[in-house]
């Protein structure tokens, strides 16, 4: 008889101040090695636990889960299942009404991928095959740079250092709001660019065209391609503008996530109150102010 595929999770944690907050929900699909195939949906999130005694420093947490029938744990796809909706209502013929993130055929995956990327620039989530962009890998080497990487590898960057602009956030704890959204902008300018192609393309150099996160020095002859593809190169059918749109959009999110950023209305006398949770943006894990 077939063995039963395991459902497995995997939990650690880390110190960070509070003005480092970061979110991750990425999902991607896996398949069991045993006699019998099943393709489970793997979801990774990174979360906040408060500590009242604390309260300069929160514990932020690292899950992996799988979604099976009654499965061990389940969330949301929040990021795609956002932009999934923006799609139907805009780009019918590639986003048809009725699909779902568990639908999602490999083009619309390649938004998905770009979707993912701010969280896991380094694509360590996913298995670098030919012929497949939608396959969830074990997370152990993104758990170790997250944990424990160099401060200058992507996912340590993009988290913790200079690229938390990519989560609407300020790379430091004294950053000027306006300097980080100018941070913002030029990286949704670039992205957006290659997306449309737009005077860029995917083989313009990093230290080029992001010349305020790259230099010649450090990255080299790398190219943005490289960049978005990471250490997950050889898919043949990689869609570089479909991926750049994905970042844009996930920039955009995450700047109106309450994790994040703090918004300052302009018209707050327009405000009819809170939400239906009865949620407004709390300034207690701040980072910067986009007017």
């Amino acid at each position: 008889m077939p063995r039963p595929v395991s459902q497995t999770w995997c939990l650690s944690t880390c110190w960070v101040t509070k003005r480092t907050a970061i979110h991750l929900l990425v999902s991607g699909a896996a398949q069991s090695s045993h006699d019998t195939k099943l393709t489970l949906t793997a979801h990774v999130e990174i979360y906040f636990l408060g500590d009242d005694d604390h309260s300069d420093i929160v514990e932020a947490q690292f899950k992996i889960g799988f979604d099976t029938i009654g499965g061990l744990l389940h969330w949301q796809p929040v990021h795609e299942e956002i932009a999934i909706a923006a799609f139907i209502r805009t780009n019918k013929r590639t986003f048809p009404r009725g699909t779902e993130y568990n639908n999602l055929d490999q083009k619309q995956w390649e938004y998905v991928r770009g979707l993912v990327w701010p969280d896991d620039p380094s694509c360590l989530l996913f298995k670098d095959s030919r012929d497949n962009n939608n396959k969830f890998d074990l997370g152990d080497d993104f758990l170790g740079e997250f944990n424990g990487g160099e401060k200058t590898c992507m996912t340590q960057r993009s988290h913790f250092g200079d690229l938390q602009l990519l989560h609407g956030m300020a790379s430091a704890v004294d950053e000027d709001p306006n300097e980080t959204k100018k941070n913002i902008f030029a990286w949704l300018k670039v992205m957006y660019k290659l997306a449309v192609g737009d005077e860029i393309n995917e083989h313009d150099l990093l230290c080029d065209k992001l010349s305020g996160s790259f230099s010649a020095s450090t990255s080299g002859n790398q190219t943005l391609r490289d960049l978005l593809l990471g250490r997950t190169p050889e898919y043949r059918k990689a869609d570089i503008s479909r991926r750049a749109l994905g970042v844009c959009l996930h920039m955009i999110q995450d700047s109106y996530a309450v994790g994040h950023t703090l918004r300052r209305l302009k018209n707050p006398n327009d405000l009819d109150g809170r939400d239906k949770d009865g949620e407004l943006p709390s300034p207690h894990f701040t980072i910067s102010i986009i007017s």
